[in-house]
């Protein structure tokens, strides 16, 4: 669809789309953002027990090809994907980028999903727990990234893949985020790795500094028994030492557990990169073209050995 034109809207709900509603009964709402309608979902989780809004762009050959099926990649922190992110004023417009990539040959038309964060407990929402009273050393944590993982899994999914139409096989299935949305995707990929192929793992939050002990703790764990994923990963270089420290070493461990650097692994440190979910133009590409099976030519990945003897 050109600039200009009328935005076409979704098909009406169905009845297998019940889940997908609001309990104070608010309609759903489109916006038109730059030139794709996305659409605003009330979206009600009896994981979580609370409400979000769902985001979703459809490719521009979805309503002229009514027989074709696409690929899906789902993002976290959804208020800022696809507009302007109310806490910090700034919007990854990957629909935009997408459009873009699509355009140029560099990438296939896939479905994106942008998933709200739940505000304050965003930061629990992301946490799994590493033992059975959560993570050591993070009290102030009270992890509900299980019960997260369940609302995208058992209740998000099988909407989208009612309501759109999806190739929903793993293959087909990407997730994406930063930052704690970050350590999320990490956590629920390689817990699941029977429904995502691909992960772009963003300036994962994978640690933590007591600043009273100058203890660091971890909020992530090892999947040795893992290696069938894609897996994107990157960090800022300017962003805190031991964040790059532990990146780097996760980005060691996977090799060591069969991960191909280059094939399905690739390691990106970003030049001059602070706040993990203001991402410039030519870093949203890579992500996105990485995160839809893409070999384009702008991954240039920087490699943990290559950094080491610099």
């Amino acid at each position: 669809m050109k600039r200009g034109e009328a935005a076409e809207d979704f098909p009406p709900l169905s009845p297998k789309a019940c889940i997908l509603s609001s309990r104070s009964g608010s309609r759903m709402n489109s916006t038109e953002l730059g030139h794709r309608l996305i659409r605003h979902y009330p979206f009600a989780s009896e994981s979580l027990l609370n409400e979000r809004g769902i985001g979703i762009y459809v490719p521009p050959s979805y309503y002229r090809d009514e027989n074709k099926r696409y690929p899906v990649l789902y993002m976290h922190d959804g208020q800022g994907v696809f507009g302007p992110n109310p806490f910090s004023n700034s919007s990854w417009n990957v629909h935009r980028t997408a459009e873009e990539l699509i355009s140029e040959g560099l990438m296939e038309e896939i479905i994106i999903v942008g998933i709200d964060n739940y505000g304050q407990e965003r930061l629990n929402e992301f946490a799994h727990p590493l033992q059975s009273s959560g993570i050591p050393g993070a009290p102030d944590i009270i992890c509900k990234g299980e019960s997260y993982e369940r609302f995208l899994i058992e209740e998000l999914k099988p909407t989208i893949d009612g309501l759109f139409r999806t190739l929903p096989d793993r293959e087909h299935t990407a997730l994406m985020g930063s930052s704690m949305g970050g350590l999320v995707t990490y956590n629920i990929g390689f817990r699941n790795p029977h429904i995502f192929s691909k992960l772009a793992v963003m300036s994962p939050y994978f640690v933590r500094l007591d600043l009273n002990t100058l203890r660091e703790i971890p909020f992530y764990k090892r999947y040795p028994g893992v290696n069938n994923l894609a897996l994107w990963l990157d960090i800022g270089e300017i962003e805190a030492n031991i964040l790059v420290e532990h990146v780097r070493g996760v980005v060691e461990e996977l090799i060591e557990q069969g991960f191909v650097f280059g094939q399905n692994l690739m390691y990106y440190e970003v030049p001059a990169l602070r706040i993990p979910r203001r991402i410039g133009q030519p870093e949203c590409d890579r992500r996105c073209c990485f995160s839809s099976g893409s070999r384009a030519k702008q991954l240039k990945p920087s490699c943990t050995a290559e950094k080491k003897s610099d």
